[in-house]
């Protein structure tokens, strides 16, 4: 873990926002090794917070705004939407 900030956890899935380094997925089913079980690793955004709505669906607070994420598949999380923020 580079630059952790926020995260969840649901059932044994940990999901870290690393600020510049992106969002990581992590199995924690053994929390004395949880850097070696990453499920996935997303570099196109950086990510301050997450909040988990259930085991499927997440909000991340990204720099360009709030991300929508499919995480029915922890190996495999897919944006579903963007909703941008705008600095002055």
């Amino acid at each position: 873990m580079s630059n952790p900030h926020g995260l969840s956890i649901v059932e044994d899935v940990l999901y870290l926002c690393e600020g510049d380094y992106g969002f990581k997925v992590f199995d924690v089913k053994d929390n004395n090794a949880i850097d070696k079980h990453q499920l996935s690793h997303l570099t196109s955004f950086h990510a301050y917070d997450v909040i988990a709505l259930d085991a499927a669906h997440l909000i991340v607070v990204g720099e360009n705004g709030l991300l929508q994420l499919d995480a029915s598949d922890p190996k495999n999380i897919k944006s579903i939407s963007l909703i941008p923020v705008v600095k002055n």
